[in-house]
């Protein structure tokens, strides 16, 4: 009986990596193996450049031996669009370069900051800091450290900084006080309790009111009483016991807050002159996090009992003393001036977050990432956040792992949890959140370690639409190894495809990725004046102004911040995929590391399942504009090795050099037959490859 005859097309890989299928309902244009291969939107894949040093690089020698590597892009410096910095922490130092154009590490600027801990913490190398910005200040936290203010001195490259110390009003008052709120304790003044005497001066009671209700009468005020609704006719305070007796305090507690306290460290007795009343303190934590949004600064993350679930926000930034000014302006227990204003500072509890790792700004609010799951923060009535308008609802029962891997992506974050990559998208008033994995590569993603995924970090290029994550596929629990990462995950955003790189071992190391700007840098004017060489004048003014740009126009392209050990110190410097001869690092020896791209299409069921059927020849095409080369074989019935097997083909070199053509093909012969074919191509050493699909004649058997 005649075989069936058909030719079947492949034109796009657009879908990319794929693990969440089976070999009957394999997707279309997905591959289930690459290697070192780019998909492009176009639905055609192509090999990765190596890895290497940027061009005319420098290095800058730091021993990051034991110590956290952790970058943050720094932009709008001084109030400058056009200026921006990269931050680089190793270990308990912080370095600064400016990124003007494609060379980022000759904009090293000799300047450095260091974390300093608070009294009793351990030192801070082995701890990422986080960092947000404002008003053209870098803002830093770091669980063991003081806040911290970074301002920078673009004309003389100085980075200069300032604590800042957050501080709240006591809403809490003196725990030890243990009278009724409406008992009115039988005490002189003299003899009072010192907690009940903190509460009464917290409540507005000043010592001279207390004294003159002291010769008055046998008691003292209690915590329900409002000291200024004593006053009689004349406006005068009157404490007579007709006075008195006329005042129904009930039993609601009067306001509090009179006192402003160091959040670290609430000194109610110095703060009342009282004595034995307990401080309130976070010990050595201090928040950990930071956003900046709505004219103010955010912070959170302070890691001890009764702090860890509250974000602390400062008053709308008018004078740079405001940036820790955490309280209402007005006093809450004054008689005249108690509101809260739109423009206050003030302090949020989610007490059911549990630890709050990462504050993220977003668009219309603040996303909590905390232990326990995902909040948003918001105003209530649509006008935005303000002091005395704002809500707090849950988005998502997602547990955060760490705040490493947060990246934005037009305004929303994407990160790494335990289970699966997500992202939040707008939808209505509140966000949502959804796992980007799931319908993809779970499979591959649960078989990263747990650490590495805690540990991974990366960037977002808001050009080509690329998220990029780089991680170690391997776990360790050294410090100075966690930051060595030799994978990197990318997602397409515009097409959902999934790929995978590796990078060649060798003595350099990545240890961070990020993304430069269209522009940084500033545009400077130069007058070439008629005492000028080589000078060009012009004949009216006898002078001309030239324009010379100081930064790049080029797209967006993302860097990595590299390293390789040098005696006792590591040298620093950054790298690009620009290699175009395929390896990697050979500026560093001058001879480079070969690496492999190689990708394996889906599976091609034919006859449902149950008939053989055979491919005689393939037309494979490819996009050149210069040679090309790879090895093509086929793959029978889902071997996944051809030793032992013989279901894999023969492979075939492929070689073409046609610069008068923008695609090419190539008609092969793949021998075999089976129930389920694939094709593997892999690339010959110091060539590329661009392969946009292939054409097919199978023939199929009539019956089984």
């Amino acid at each position: 009986m005649p075989r069936q005859a058909g030719v079947v097309v492949e034109n796009s890989f657009k879908n990319g990596f794929v693990t969440e299928a089976s070999g009957l309902n394999f997707p279309e244009n997905a591959v289930t193996e690459a290697f070192n291969c780019e998909f492009q939107f176009d639905g055609s894949v192509k090999r990765r450049l190596g890895f290497d040093f940027e061009s005319n690089y420098t290095t800058k020698a730091i021993n990051r031996t034991n110590n956290v590597v952790n970058t943050y892009l720094w932009r709008n410096v001084a109030g400058k669009g056009e200026v921006s910095l990269l931050v680089v922490q190793v270990g308990a130092t912080l370095y600064f370069y400016r990124t003007a154009g494609d060379n980022f590490s000759s904009g090293a600027v000799s300047t450095a900051i260091a974390l300093t801990p608070v009294s009793g913490a351990p030192t801070p190398e082995t701890v990422e800091a986080q960092f947000s910005d404002g008003n053209g200040f870098l803002f830093v936290t770091h669980p063991y450290c003081e806040p911290m203010r970074v301002a920078y001195d673009t004309t003389t490259d100085t980075a200069s900084f300032a604590n800042i110390f957050l501080r709240v009003r006591d809403f809490e008052g003196a725990a030890g006080d243990t009278f009724n709120v409406d008992e009115r304790p039988t005490s002189t003044f003299a003899a009072l309790n010192e907690h009940h005497k903190y509460n009464l001066f917290n409540q507005g009671w000043t010592t001279a009111n207390l004294t003159a209700w002291d010769t008055a009468q046998t008691t003292m005020p209690s915590n329900a009483d409002v000291m200024w609704r004593f006053k009689n006719a004349t406006d005068d305070l009157d404490f007579t016991t007709a006075s008195i007796a006329r005042i129904t305090a009930g039993n609601t507690p009067a306001p509090k807050g009179h006192f402003i306290l160091i959040l670290a460290n609430q000194d109610r007795n110095a703060a009342a002159g009282t004595t034995g009343v307990t401080a309130t303190t976070t010990s050595f934590q201090r928040p950990s996090t930071t956003a900046f949004f709505a004219g103010r600064v955010f912070y959170a993350g302070i890691n001890h009992v009764g702090f860890n679930s509250k974000i602390y926000f400062s008053q709308i930034v008018e004078h740079n003393d405001q940036y820790g000014h955490c309280y209402q302006t007005n006093d809450p227990t004054s008689e005249d001036l108690f509101d809260l204003l739109p423009s206050d500072g003030g302090v949020i509890s989610i007490p059911e977050a549990g630890t709050i790792y990462k504050l993220v700004t977003v668009p219309g609010g603040i996303a909590v990432f905390a232990a326990n799951g995902i909040w948003f923060i918001t105003g209530s009535t649509g006008i935005g956040f303000i002091a005395n308008d704002y809500t707090v609802q849950k988005v998502s029962d997602v547990q955060t792992l760490s705040a490493a891997s947060f990246v934005s992506v037009a305004g929303f974050p994407s990160w790494w949890n335990s289970e699966g990559i997500y992202v939040m998208n707008a939808q209505g008033n509140l966000p949502t959140v959804q796992s980007i994995t799931d319908p993809r590569i779970k499979t591959f993603y649960d078989t990263i370690p747990m650490e590495s995924k805690r540990f991974a970090r990366g960037m977002y290029h808001y050009i080509d639409g690329h998220i990029r994550w780089i991680f170690r596929s391997e776990t360790t629990d050294q410090v100075t190894n966690i930051y060595e990462f030799d994978r990197v995950l990318n997602f397409n955003t515009r097409s959902g495809a999934f790929y995978l790189w590796s990078v060649t071992d060798s003595d350099v190391k990545i240890n961070a990725i990020l993304i430069s700007d269209v522009v940084s840098g500033a545009i400077g004017a130069h007058q070439v004046v008629t005492a000028a060489v080589d000078n060009v004048i012009d004949s009216d003014t006898n002078n001309v102004i030239v324009f010379t740009a100081a930064g790049s126009e080029d797209s967006p392209f993302d860097k990595y911040l590299v390293s390789y050990a040098d005696e006792v110190t590591y040298n620093f410097t950054f790298a690009d995929k620009i290699d175009s001869a395929y390896r990697d690092w050979f500026t560093y020896d001058f001879a480079g590391v070969d690496f492999t791209s190689y990708f394996i299409t889906g599976y091609k069921v034919r006859g449902e399942g149950i008939r053989k059927f055979q491919s005689n020849w393939v037309e494979v095409f490819t996009q050149i504009s210069e040679i090309a080369a790879y090895y093509f074989q086929g793959i029978w019935d889902f071997a996944t090795t051809g030793s032992g097997t013989g279901r894999w083909s023969v492979r075939q070199h492929v070689n073409r050099n046609e610069p008068k053509y923008s695609t090419v093909s190539n008609r092969l012969k793949v021998r075999g037959h089976g129930k389920a074919l694939q094709f593997k191509v892999t690339s010959v050493p110091g060539y590329p490859f661009d392969i946009i699909g292939w054409s097919s004649l199978q023939s199929v058997n009539q019956i089984p």
